[in-house]
């Protein structure tokens, strides 16, 4: 799944650090924690921080949330 460039940006903008929106963008694509942990080599508990960090930041409480909010915000890269 890739994510508009509006939903990367703005998710670029509320990150403290650049792995927030991969971090977004494996766990709406329906990864767990441990899967989006192999694939961006983080720790368990910097991929539970980032998530904790993500929801608050866009005012959601959930990975079914988070999933809503990329279909909401994904376009086809043309």
């Amino acid at each position: 799944m890739s994510i508009s460039q509006a939903t990367r940006t703005y998710l670029d903008h509320a990150a403290t650090s650049p792995v927030r929106p991969e971090v977004a963008e494996q766990v709406a694509a329906g990864c767990t924690n441990a899967q989006a942990t192999a694939a961006l080599f983080l720790s368990k508990r910097t991929v539970d921080t980032h998530l904790r960090n993500i929801y608050r930041r866009l005012g959601i409480s959930n990975r079914s949330e988070l999933t809503e909010f990329f279909k909401n915000n994904y376009r086809e890269q043309e």
